[in-house]
């Protein structure tokens, strides 16, 4: 297995060339921000439960999930701290 270590200058870096060809424009590093953020959709579970308020089991033993009472929620990270980026590839794939 390989390892690719990106640290977060470089991906600072990319992300700025990127937005900079993709929109035509180019930013100045030292006047962006530090940290990079990142903002996903996550389900926050909620399980089905008996009148009696225990947790339904499906024949597993396996606590039953409400599908319909189980929003997404938007849920953020920031990168304030020192970060790397470490990409694992297997050799065979190169």
């Amino acid at each position: 297995m390989i390892t690719f270590k990106i640290n977060q200058n470089d991906v600072k870096e990319a992300l700025l060339d990127h937005v900079g060809k993709k929109y035509g424009t180019h930013f100045n590093p030292s006047k962006v921000k530090d940290g990079i953020f990142i903002e996903w959709r996550e389900r926050e579970y909620t399980y089905l439960r008996h009148k009696n308020g225990k947790l339904k089991k499906d024949e597993d033993g396996h606590s039953q999930i409400d599908w319909e009472n189980s929003p997404y929620k938007t849920k953020t990270a920031g990168t304030e701290w020192e970060y790397t980026l470490s990409l694992y590839l297997e050799e065979d794939h190169l």
